[in-house]
């Protein structure tokens, strides 16, 4: 999927993931961006995503990489088994690109996926949280579902 930003704002950046296997849009490549298989649900423009990048298993042969969001900031992270995979609504905009939303919002969060624009840092955070091992940073570009509708990111998929 490559991120073209958001209303407003641009991107152009593909998704991949990092060792720990936590979502980002920073990838210029195809060739380092994660593909993901769809898994249709049962209503119209609802999928649960698998990532499918070449030699996951060795990365860790547990789980099945669906994505799924973490406890800590709603971050997205592909560790997930498909039972507990978060189901996401794909929102067609005008200009042709994609909005994701999560379909089982935490109560108070806004549900809308989007990207971090900055390296912030929570004191006091010991939730495993992205950061590379450490706990409470936040990377550019890590990708969560805490957004409002307008400041969601805009996807463009592309179907192989």
């Amino acid at each position: 999927m490559l991120v073209e930003g958001y209303d407003g704002g641009s991107l152009d950046y593909k998704i991949g993931f990092s060792n720990s296997l936590w979502l980002y849009a920073r990838y210029t490549s195809w060739d380092d961006s994660s593909p993901f298989l769809f898994h249709a649900a049962a209503e119209c423009g609802v999928y649960k995503l698998q990532n499918t990048y070449a030699g996951l298993d060795t990365i860790d042969p547990n789980d099945d990489h669906w994505v799924g969001l973490e406890n800590c900031g709603q971050y997205l992270r592909s560790i997930h088994n498909q039972t507990d995979g978060t189901l996401f609504r794909f929102t067609e905009q005008a200009d042709g690109t994609y909005k994701m939303q999560n379909e089982l919002p935490v109560s108070g969060v806004s549900p809308w996926v989007s990207y971090t624009n900055s390296y912030t840092y929570t004191p006091g955070h010991t939730d495993d949280c992205p950061g590379e091992g450490v706990s409470g940073q936040y990377p550019y570009y890590s990708l969560r579902a805490t957004y409002s509708e307008d400041s969601a990111m805009k996807v463009s998929l592309n179907w192989e």
